[in-house]
C-alpha cells in the first residue's frame, strides 16, 4: 500500500465528496456547508495549505488549514471509510504536516458524538477543550499549542510520503 500527501488540485474534491464518512457528512451538515463546498473551498481560498492524501493512487482524505492569523490556523481533515486501512500513515503524515506549517496555535470544533474524531485528535497533540455549538449539536473545541514556530511553509508535492516511490504525476 503506498500513501502519500500532495497540495490538493481543484479536480480533487469531486473525487472524496461523495465517499465522505457518515461523521464527516455530520459534522458538514451541523454546519450547513455541502461536502462539495466544504472540499472545494480551501483548494480555492488557501491552495498552498490543502492536501490530498492518496492510498493507492485513489483520494482518501483531504485536509489542511486555514489561517487565521500569522501564528493561528485552523486545521481540518475529511476522509473516507476507505481510509480505515491506513489510520497510522495519515495520522503520522497529517501530524508532520502540522508540525512544518510554521503556526504555533491551532484550534476547530469536533462534534460531542463524534468520538472517534476526538482520539484521532488528542493522537495529533490537541486538547479537547470548552463545548460550544453548530446547528444545534454540541461539540468541543480542540487546540494545539507548537512553541517553536513562527510562519507558515507552503505545502511541496510529495514532500510528505509513505513511499520510497513518488506519486503519480
Amino acid at each position: 500500500m503506498r500513501t502519500w500527501i500532495v497540495r490538493a488540485m481543484a479536480h480533487h474534491p469531486a473525487d472524496l465528496a461523495d465517499r465522505l464518512t457518515l461523521e464527516d457528512r455530520f459534522d458538514l451538515r451541523c454546519r450547513k456547508i455541502e461536502p462539495l463546498e466544504a472540499l472545494e473551498t480551501p483548494v480555492k481560498l488557501s491552495p498552498d495549505y490543502t492536501f490530498s492524501l492518496f492510498v493507492d493512487d485513489k483520494i482518501e482524505a483531504m485536509g489542511g488549514y486555514f489561517r487565521v492569523d500569522d501564528e493561528t490556523a485552523s486545521p481540518w481533515l475529511l476522509t473516507s471509510d476507505s481510509i480505515e486501512t491506513a489510520p497510522r500513515t495519515l495520522m503520522r503524515l497529517f501530524r508532520l504536516y502540522l508540525d512544518n506549517s510554521g503556526f504555533r496555535y491551532f484550534y476547530n470544533y469536533v462534534p460531542l458524538a463524534n468520538v472517534k474524531s476526538q482520539r484521532l485528535i488528542r493522537h495529533l497533540g490537541f486538547s479537547l477543550g470548552w463545548p460550544t455549538s453548530f446547528g444545534g449539536e454540541p461539540y468541543l473545541t480542540f487546540v494545539r499549542r507548537h512553541p517553536a514556530k513562527t510562519h507558515a511553509t507552503p505545502i511541496v508535492d510529495a514532500a510528505l510520503t509513505d513511499s520510497d516511490r513518488p506519486p503519480p504525476g
